[in-house]
């Protein structure tokens, strides 16, 4: 017998242990009978005939409604003037991995090592244990996420006194990071605002943008200095189309001459300073010149003025592109003003966007079309953060 000639233990939970474990457990398989091809095609019929998890979308189908979900969600959390949160597709599939931990424990599945935590966590964690007091650390973060400290053990007791080092450590911008990447977030085509347009004005909208070329990369964080060639040039929406072609329409605007909708493009855009210090321009070229693009990152939760304008109008379409309570229009200078006065969802001081009609511009592609003239958050003096 085996256990005459080999030297190990087989413990009440079935696992083989000892000097010769290694060799026992290579006899045990070398002694199970080998499959016959009947048996595994048993197998693997009875594999496919039983219902089981499908993990990953079989096909090109499952994969595209899978993303049009995942982008709703994305945009409904935009949208929450609860919530506000402009999520990453890494982002909301790390936040949905929470939930599903949770439904598989509940569900009875057995818990892996660690808990619910993040890298948020971890700096925590290492800074009490460094001696950084809670009061300290708070300071660093955002009011919605200081009570998470409670929830983070520290593994050493805090120091009484803190010392020089940790009295470096400062609060950074109340928002975003100016000069740090900001992503820009591309939405699905099914948040478009073609999608909600009949057949009718879809005809309408391809009518009026013939002729018009959009530049297919996404815009650049920021223009170098020089102006960039074809100023009229619409730069890409963020959202796609329906079939995922680069999209130029930010949204719509209704003319009351004739009560038909005109697309909203934001073209590439020009900027010029007179001796005077007179700036003169339109589109985002001219924002970014005009700093409107850093006012609007370090005083809300918006990292581009693109995703800015485009929520503006989509709040424009929800109200019926009419006056509405978040919302407002009106005439100025030539042309339209859309004003939003109450974005609480991404905590942003009232933002003014400034149309101009492609009838008034001499070299505009498209005339039934209205361009970006400019757009920039409402802000105090005192507010004010740019560079000068």
């Amino acid at each position: 017998e085996l256990a005459d000639q080999y030297d190990f233990i087989v413990t009440s939970g079935g696992t083989i242990t000892g000097r010769d474990a290694a060799k026992v457990k290579k006899l045990a398989q070398d002694a199970r009978p080998k499959s016959t091809d009947l048996a595994l095609a048993a197998k693997n019929f009875a594999g496919k005939i039983k219902e089981a998890l499908q993990e990953d979308p079989r096909n090109a189908r499952e994969r595209s409604a899978m993303r049009a979900a995942a982008n709703r969600a994305r945009e409904i959390l935009r949208q929450s003037n609860q919530i506000g949160a402009n999520l990453t597709n890494a982002d909301f599939q790390a936040l949905m991995w929470y939930a599903e931990k949770r439904i598989f424990e509940a569900g009875g599945v057995r818990k892996g090592r660690g808990d619910d935590n993040d890298y948020a966590d971890g700096a925590i964690a290492i800074l009490k244990n460094k001696g950084v007091s809670d009061d300290k650390i708070k300071a660093t973060l955002p009011d919605s996420e200081r009570g998470r400290i409670s929830g983070v053990k520290s593994q050493l007791d805090r120091d009484a006194e803190v010392g020089r080092q940790v009295d470096r450590i400062q609060r950074g911008p109340e928002e975003g990071n100016f000069f740090a990447p900001r992503e820009l977030t591309l939405l699905d085509g099914s948040m478009s605002p073609q999608s909600q347009l009949t057949t009718d004005q879809l005809q309408q909208t391809e009518a009026d943008l013939s002729g018009v070329e959009v530049d297919p990369e996404l815009p650049p964080q920021r223009f170098s200095r020089m102006v960039p060639a074809q100023a009229l040039v619409p730069v890409r929406a963020p959202v796609n189309m329906a079939d995922g072609s680069p999209n130029p329409v930010y949204g719509y605007f209704r003319d009351d001459s004739t009560g038909r909708l005109r697309p909203i493009v934001l073209p590439k855009g020009s900027h010029k300073t007179y001796e005077s210090g007179v700036e003169v321009g339109q589109g985002l070229f001219h924002i970014q010149q005009r700093n409107h693009d850093k006012e609007l990152v370090l005083n809300s939760k918006y990292k581009r003025v693109e995703n800015a304008i485009f929520d503006l109008l989509r709040r424009w379409q929800d109200q019926g592109y009419d006056d509405g309570e978040s919302v407002i229009s009106y005439p100025s200078q030539g042309g339209i003003v859309l004003e939003w006065r109450n974005n609480m969802a991404f905590k942003a001081p009232p933002m003014r966007l400034v149309l101009q009609s492609g009838r008034e511009l001499p070299n505009a592609p498209a005339k039934d079309v209205f361009y970006v003239k400019t757009f920039f958050p409402i802000l105090e003096k005192k507010a004010r953060k740019t560079a000068p």
